[in-house]
């Protein structure tokens, strides 16, 4: 495949999902490097009038799997798409609350919410079942590029072009904790929280990776 724009890890660890700017989306085995299933976004989507192969832009914007459920989500302009893991021949589509031209870098699930970056310094937190838009967090002015849930959906973190590493609390979008960094790091480009919560990574397009204590913002590693 061309060069991989976004990719995600199942729940389990043995599959990765990814998307290729050439408007792929493909499931490999991660032990055996076996593929498992593609399909190429024009392929069923144009019926929708969201997707374009020929834009400037990967035609599948954010790719998740669910935490609880063998259910892979992904994006593709102003639409949702639920399918099973091993079969992306058919897909449960709803509509999200946002529009094709918002351009969605990213997107995050727990057991109840979905979270979803949709540029313009913002992230949107969703009931996982219904998309319905619970709430919207504005991300300190910068556009966020990745999301990452604490294993018990409490927490989000986001990770943000400005240089800015997030966690936020996913019931009020208040943020406690807020990491700026410079230098090398030029812009985030991914997060994750430690399965206790404890501790925020975040990595940078400089190759530099760092973890921090969650609740005192202390550099640990």
């Amino acid at each position: 495949p061309r060069r991989v724009g976004t990719f995600a890890l199942s729940p389990d660890g043995k599959h990765i999902a990814g998307v290729s700017v050439d408007g792929y989306i493909r499931v490999w085995d991660l032990e055996s490097g076996t593929l498992l299933c593609y399909r190429r976004s024009g392929n069923y989507l144009a019926n929708e009038g969201d997707c374009d192969a020929s834009s400037g832009r990967p035609p599948i914007d954010a790719v998740a799997y669910a935490p609880d459920r063998p259910s892979l989500f992904f994006i593709c302009g102003c639409f949702i798409y639920e399918c099973h893991p091993e079969n992306l021949q058919t897909c449960v589509v709803k509509k999200g609350p946002f529009s094709d031209t918002d351009a969605v870098r990213c997107m995050a699930l727990s057991r109840t919410c979905m979270a979803v970056g949709p540029g313009k310094g913002k992230v949107l937190i969703l009931d996982s079942t219904t998309h319905i838009l619970l709430r919207e967090i504005e991300a300190q002015g910068g556009i966020v590029n990745a999301l990452a849930f604490s294993p018990d959906g409490s927490r989000l973190a986001t990770a943000s072009r400005n240089q800015s590493a997030c966690v936020w609390d996913v019931s009020s979008g208040d943020c406690f904790l807020r990491i700026l960094v410079g230098g090398a790091w030029r812009s985030l480009c991914s997060v994750a929280l430690s399965p206790d919560g404890r501790s925020i990574l975040a990595g940078g397009e400089g190759g530099v990776v760092r973890a921090w204590d969650v609740e005192s913002g202390e550099m640990i590693g």
